[in-house]
């Protein structure tokens, strides 16, 4: 068995340093053997254009480092979303950590533009010109969305959100190449009743 906890901590918009010990609380309470956190999890979907502040985006990166000294004094793998500069272009990624190590940054593909969603404003999308590897804080860490990570007998491919509905779905891509576990990161942002709905 491979234990998944869907976890869904309150989020303060834009304070990546709150969202993070919220984030923390939830993984000293978590039995899994992954913890999959909501897209943008670190900063929150609906930073609307503050997400074209500098502050917030290097706040974001802070408390994923932090989040991965963390993740040294805990059992569970922790995936995690925040906006990510790779090279001078905003994308939203989900980043997998572990055993305090950040083993790698996963782009979203396919980003919605249609009804209340306008993704294209503030991310650029994953594409064939992507490094194969980023900076962070003078570490080389792995990006992509073909990035496979194994733990124990599990092997597993990450994607964001509306990747699941496009035509060609990285989780199919990730399956085809051994994947036996496949995340999806989700969030939404706010219009009148959807939380009804």
């Amino acid at each position: 068995f491979f234990r998944i906890c869907a976890a869904s901590p309150p989020v303060e918009i834009a304070n990546p340093a709150a969202n993070l010990k919220h984030i923390c609380d939830r993984l000293d309470r978590a039995d899994a053997d992954i913890v999959l956190f909501p897209e943008l999890s670190l900063t929150g979907y609906t930073c609307g254009d503050l997400f074209l502040t500098d502050s917030l985006i290097d706040a974001a990166q802070d408390a994923l480092l932090q989040l991965a000294e963390y993740t040294a004094k805990v059992e569970s793998v922790v995936v995690v979303g925040l906006p990510l500069l790779v090279n001078h272009s905003l994308m939203n990624v989900a980043a997998v950590v572990s055993g305090g190590t950040i083993h790698g940054c996963v782009p979203k593909s396919y980003l919605p533009t249609y009804h209340e969603f306008y993704e294209a404003r503030h991310f650029r999308r994953a594409s064939s010109s992507d490094p194969k590897s980023i900076q962070i804080n003078k570490l080389e860490i792995p990006f992509g969305t073909d990035l496979i990570f194994e733990t124990g007998s599990a092997l597993i491919g990450v994607e964001i959100c509306e990747d699941l509905w496009g035509p060609i779905p990285p989780s199919g891509h990730a399956a085809l190449a051994g994947a036996n576990v496949l995340l999806n990161l989700s969030a939404s942002n706010e219009t009148i009743g959807k939380a009804d709905w």
